[in-house]
């Protein structure tokens, strides 16, 4: 049988949403994320230490692929 990774959460959610404001306002009120800006019109939100990051649907990213940092699983057995 092979070895179960470990599933401690995301460290990093990439979103597209229709409404920045109105997804930041949920998630504050009814998750309890805490909200970052940084950078130009650019939003996060934290919990513990996971992050969302909000896209605007009319404003959708290319993807960054020259900073992907590949993972190495752990194995715990």
């Amino acid at each position: 049988m092979a070895a179960r990774v470990p599933e401690d959460g995301l460290d990093q959610l990439v979103t597209t949403v229709p409404d920045r404001d109105a997804t930041c306002h949920f998630n504050e009120t009814v998750r309890g994320m805490t909200q970052q800006r940084y950078g130009v019109n650019r939003r996060a939100q934290h919990f513990s230490n996971q992050k969302l990051t909000l896209h605007p649907a009319e404003a959708i990213p290319a993807p960054n692929l020259q900073h992907t940092t590949p993972v190495r699983p752990t194995y715990v057995s």
